[in-house]
């Protein structure tokens, strides 16, 4: 997220792909403040994945979350993540 400030959300987007098609079935965001959602529902090769972090406190923050799917490949993906929250 690079600098975020207290008490602001920011948001990203994390794209996630595969050569064949594939399903999101879950997110598991663990980290406070931090909502994970995906922009469009059933299987398709490219997911687009809304991050939206609402940090309360200054300070480092970094953690992961993960993408549960119905790939037979991969069918879970951890995705870390990192913001500086700035007073």
């Amino acid at each position: 997220f690079g600098d975020v400030p207290a008490g602001k959300p920011a948001e990203k987007q994390v794209i996630l792909q595969s050569p064949t098609p594939f399903a999101v079935k879950e997110v598991k965001a663990a980290a406070p403040g931090l909502t994970v959602k995906p922009v469009a529902d059933g299987a398709r090769p490219t997911h687009i994945l809304k991050l939206s972090f609402s940090p309360t406190a200054a300070g480092p923050a970094k953690s992961a979350f993960e993408v549960l799917t119905d790939s037979k490949d991969q069918p879970v993906v951890r995705v870390p993540w990192t913001a500086n929250v700035v007073k």
